[in-house]
């Protein structure tokens, strides 16, 4: 009886290696969406960018997934040269570089760009920025006002649906490397302001040449409907996400309240009880904004908006089928199609801003890399 238990432990151990292994080996080829120039070029790149091998032990689900993301693979150790740029109105933002003594004035500069309430201290970041700087490339983090723990110096705080700090940014970047090729990338929030600043500027006006949009959620205000029409199980998740989200950001504002004791209207005690992002919107974000709903705020904030065919570079977006917070319907597929320089890459799983491969390792940074390597050729 012992024995025939021990053979059927073991068989079923082998077994669930063999399915893990099995798994693990395939790799499942990405969606391309977008004109043919930008299909072509997507063509011409390597495996990277062609196929994603998910790690099966996370493969479960996109939540699963995203969660096992924020702390694995543990962030590598990166040192920043801080840039502090101070804004007309008395704002701060800073720019982390990263940087190796080989650099030159020519060396190709990667300009990231955190998500909502990320910056340079954020995992995903210092993942990108040592694999940038392990491939020859400089990197440079934007940190915007009170993001990366940078303080709030003037009456405003990060607004979603404002390019001008980041048009600013890329401002002092040209400047202190003239000669360095710009590639610009953001993530989740960052990628969305990145889209529809490329959308909305004009290409005489900055030195991008070319751009990564990861997790991009597009639709701010269509999202956020999804999240709430859709299953208990749906709604809970994005509701602790909510919670969190929102936790930082009010313990954030409150240590900077003083910053805004000027602005009217503004009432304080009531900002700290939200508990979502609407909320917050409704009593921080329009009243700080002058707007006339929180709608509107996030409807302007929202890069699906803009005018994406107007893009004059090329930019590589980079999406999950199962992103817990992006689903796929905020997602402008019919807009992309009709961009002549824009490409969706559409992965099956990955969660948001995980795609962890078959190695452990940041699949995203890789396809990343890869678009660059295209590019720089």
């Amino acid at each position: 009886m012992e024995s025939s238990l021990v053979v059927s432990i073991v068989f079923f151990l082998v077994a669930i290696r063999f399915i893990l292994s099995w798994q693990s080996s395939r790799g499942i080829l990405n969606r391309f969406i977008g004109s043919a120039k930008m299909i072509e070029l997507l063509r011409s790149c390597g495996t990277p960018l062609k196929e994603y091998q998910q790690y099966p032990l996370i493969a479960v689900s996109g939540v699963v997934h995203s969660l096992v993301g924020l702390i694995y693979p543990f962030p590598p150790h990166v040192t920043y040269r801080s840039q502090i740029i101070n804004t007309v109105d008395g704002g701060t933002l800073s720019l982390e570089w990263v940087e190796s003594p080989s650099d030159t004035e020519a060396t190709p500069t990667i300009v990231l760009v955190p998500g909502f309430e990320g910056g340079s201290i954020s995992s995903y970041v210092k993942r990108a920025a040592h694999d940038m700087q392990r491939k020859g490339y400089r990197s440079v983090v934007i940190n915007f006002r009170g993001y990366g723990g940078i303080p709030v110096t003037s009456g405003k705080y990060h607004n979603l649906s404002d390019i001008s700090d980041l048009s600013l940014a890329f401002d002092g970047i040209s400047t202190k490397f003239p000669k360095s090729p710009l590639i610009a990338v953001g993530y989740s929030m960052g990628a969305n302001l990145l889209v529809k600043y490329l959308s909305e500027i004009s290409p005489k006006s900055h030195s991008v040449i070319a751009a990564v949009s990861a997790g991009n959620p597009w639709d701010l205000l269509g999202l956020q409907k999804y999240h709430m029409s859709k299953s208990k199980f749906s709604q809970w998740w994005f509701g602790i996400y909510h919670r969190a989200a929102v936790w930082n950001i009010q313990r954030k504002v409150w240590r900077h309240r003083h910053a805004f004791r000027d602005v009217p209207r503004l009432d304080m005690d009531s900002i700290m009880k939200a508990t979502t992002l609407m909320e917050f919107s409704e009593r921080f974000s329009k009243v700080l904004y002058d707007l006339p709903s929180v709608d509107e705020y996030y409807r302007r904030a929202s890069c699906c908006n803009s005018d994406i065919s107007k893009i004059p570079i090329p930019l590589l977006c980079l999406n999950a089928s199962d992103d817990p917070l992006v689903p796929i319907s905020s997602i402008p597929e019919e807009k992309i199609r009709n961009s002549e320089n824009v490409a969706l890459v559409m992965t099956e799983g990955g969660g948001h801003l995980a795609w962890m491969d078959k190695n452990g390792k940041s699949w995203m940074n890789k396809a990343t890399l890869e678009f660059i390597r295209i590019i720089l050729e």
